[in-house]
């Protein structure tokens, strides 16, 4: 699968890191797997960060997606609550897609 998965529990800690997600954060999942996901974003991402995930744990939005720019290249990020069958919160289910070359040719079109 070409997309980065990373699921995070309802504490917000990384519990899974899939090989593209490796290739694509330039990270080894055993360096971040149970640690806060905190840790894979820049200090000046925190507030924004806790902000989103405070509303897919509260419900007011279910899934948030957009792009941002690191080292010269594009991904785009789709964060998603992922609940249980009675609503209850579980966690969060982060893709992310390297759209570098996308992005690229757009703006060559």
């Amino acid at each position: 699968m070409p997309e980065g998965v990373i699921f995070l529990d309802d504490e917000d800690v990384i519990r899974y890191c899939n090989p593209a997600a490796e290739r694509i954060r330039r990270v080894h999942a055993d360096k971040i797997v149970g640690r806060l996901i905190y840790t894979i974003h820049p200090a000046k991402a925190h507030p924004r960060l806790r902000e989103l995930l405070a509303s897919l744990k509260s419900g007011i939005v279910a899934a948030s997606n957009r792009v941002v720019k690191v080292q010269q290249r594009y991904f785009e990020n789709t964060y998603s609550a992922v609940c249980d069958a009675e609503g209850e919160y579980l966690g969060t289910l982060l893709i992310s897609r390297d759209i570098t070359e996308k992005k690229r040719l757009s703006e060559e079109n």
